[in-house]
């Protein structure tokens, strides 16, 4: 640079090269800057999707069969408990990075999809991979070492659970299959779910399997312990109990999943308390999780 007088004051000007110079590196460290918040960003489980592969070590801990393209899904209004649904999401992304799944929040969807939300968020996604997994918000993955790929069986299109004693169905978990008759039956629920007067899932899954008997021979069902087991914990006002006689698979260690029935939804629990029995089961996760990476030697014991 040199000096020059201007208005009778020196003031420093830079050469013109050497100011095209810094300006191109202003912009690329810019850009470079933009980059690693984006990649950041696109990490977290609120960006919408988290997607990592699997590394070796854990693929050869895990054995059994190779994982097919699979995709979790979870969404939850704005008003929805924010640290059932937060701790719940960190169980969901960690098991889907462990297992190399994808994990979408497909919360956005509640603008344009609200009768319809589960139903269309697995449709959305169906075509991307070769299944899709459906989670509520109170779901919690306890148990990371079991995977989701020994659910699956390709003689069927549909994955769900029976809960009160096998008399109902329970469509909070579920899995459907990229195949002409698993986006049939996805298509058919949306469908079902739309036009049922209070849009409740189960409602319609009952009305489509009425009308559609044939469908069921398309559905693999397994037991309740493996995606939806109700808590093992109660509440000392008793406002959150077990019922012994109503046939509910309740917690067991070596459960993949738990999901909270109900205890925000009913009205009679102090949000906290939910939220309590959720950071239990968050703790029970990363214990177990630990154990995992331990046994794919990642961590030390």
């Amino acid at each position: 640079k040199h000096r020059q007088t201007r208005m009778g004051r020196e003031v420093d000007k830079f050469d013109p090269n050497v100011k095209a110079a810094l300006c191109g590196l202003v912009i690329t460290l810019t850009f470079v800057g933009l980059g690693i918040y984006l990649f950041i960003r696109s990490d977290t489980p609120h960006a919408g999707v988290v997607k990592t592969e699997l590394t070796q070590r854990i693929h050869n801990a895990a054995g059994g069969k190779n994982h097919p393209n699979i995709a979790i899904a979870t969404a939850y209004r704005g008003l929805f408990p924010e640290t059932v649904a937060s701790l719940s999401d960190l169980t969901k992304r960690k098991y889907a990075q462990l297992h190399g799944y994808t994990f979408y929040v497909d919360n956005h969807m509640y603008k344009t999809h609200e009768k319809s939300l589960r139903a269309s968020a697995v449709l959305s996604h169906l075509r991307h991979h070769t299944w899709v997994f459906w989670t509520e918000p109170e779901t919690f993955v306890v148990d990371p070492s079991k995977r989701l790929v020994d659910l699956v069986d390709d003689n069927y299109h549909v994955i769900m659970s029976k809960d009160w004693g096998g008399r109902q169905l329970c469509p909070a978990t579920l899995m459907i299959r990229n195949s002409e008759i698993g986006e049939e039956i996805a298509t058919a629920w949306v469908e079902y779910v739309t036009k049922e007067p209070s849009h409740d899932d189960l409602r319609a899954w009952l009305n489509l399997l009425k009308e559609r008997q044939d469908y069921e021979r398309y559905i693999k069902w397994v037991d309740q312990h493996e995606i939806a087991a109700y808590p093992d914990l109660e509440f000392k006002d008793g406002s959150y109990k077990k019922d012994k006689d109503a046939g509910h698979a309740y917690y067991q260690a070596g459960d993949r999943m738990m999901h909270i029935v109900n205890c925000i939804r009913d009205g009679k629990q102090d949000s906290f308390c939910c939220a309590g029995i959720g950071a239990h089961y968050y703790r029970l996760f990363e214990a177990n999780l630990d154990k995992a990476l331990t046994a794919a030697n990642l961590l030390r014991p």
